[in-house]
């Protein structure tokens, strides 16, 4: 069995992981420009008024707040937590399940961005999702999605940095779920090392067909223009779905 960076306690992703013992917005902020994430956005968006709805990054979510009013939405309370109090300019934060707390807002603009689809690991998810969609006039939808026909077992991405290295692995391939959207649950390792801090971990991520995540739009989002483009992460093996009302 393939061995993490030396040095590195393994553990499994849980939720725990998420908690507040790792300083994710260091692990983004080193390897993706927050900055730059939020002007990808905001060309997706082509300079539309309104509020957004943004799940993903919270310093790309304060980014983003400079031109709108921005709702995050994260599900762990330590991430929203710490958004409240390091990120005033978000106009609202709100803990839970954004393909639930979309149903419940009527904001023109959403953003789920940042791999959050990676762990949507049933239909169920993106049913949801599109029945909360629907609850209101959606100007722009920009969802980002892994892509499962750029992996394939051992095969690896490498993260360089100035003060950083990550490296991801790809371990394992489970079998389709046999419903549309078509998708795989593939087994990670995870590892991210820094002068004074390292961790790995091995977790469940959904990649998705850009086909099948084309067909599922088409079928659930009639009055909008559908386009698939590249990632909003640099390096990332994935793909972004924007739709526009017509």
């Amino acid at each position: 069995m393939p061995t993490p960076m030396p040095g590195m306690a393994e553990a499994v992703m849980t939720l725990d992981l998420y908690s507040g013992a790792m300083d994710w917005e260091r692990v983004y902020r080193t390897f993706h420009d927050p900055a730059r994430v939020a002007v990808e956005i905001d060309r997706a968006l082509c300079g539309g008024n309104g509020p957004v709805i943004f799940a993903g990054f919270q310093e790309t979510a304060s980014h983003l707040a400079d031109a709108y009013p921005v709702t995050f939405i994260d599900y762990s309370p330590a991430i929203t937590a710490h958004a409240r109090q390091q990120y005033p300019d978000l106009e609202a934060v709100l803990t839970g399940d954004v393909t639930r707390l979309v149903g419940t807002l009527a904001h023109p603009h959403v953003v789920i961005a940042c791999r959050l689809s990676a762990y949507w690991d049933s239909q169920t998810d993106l049913e949801r999702l599109a029945d909360s969609l629907r609850t209101a006039p959606r100007d722009t939808v920009l969802i980002d999605f892994f892509d499962l026909d750029q992996i394939e077992p051992g095969q690896r991405f490498l993260f360089d940095a100035a003060d950083g290295r990550g490296e991801w692995e790809v371990l394992e391939l489970a079998p389709p779920a046999g419903k549309e959207p078509d998708f795989n649950r593939v087994k990670m390792r995870v590892s991210y090392r820094f002068d004074d801090h390292s961790f790995s971990y091995v977790g469940a991520r959904s990649f998705f067909r850009q086909q099948a995540i084309w067909r599922w739009s088409e079928s659930n989002f009639p009055d909008y223009t559908l386009a698939l483009g590249p990632p909003l992460l640099d390096r990332d093996p994935g793909f972004s779905l924007r739709l526009t009302r017509k």
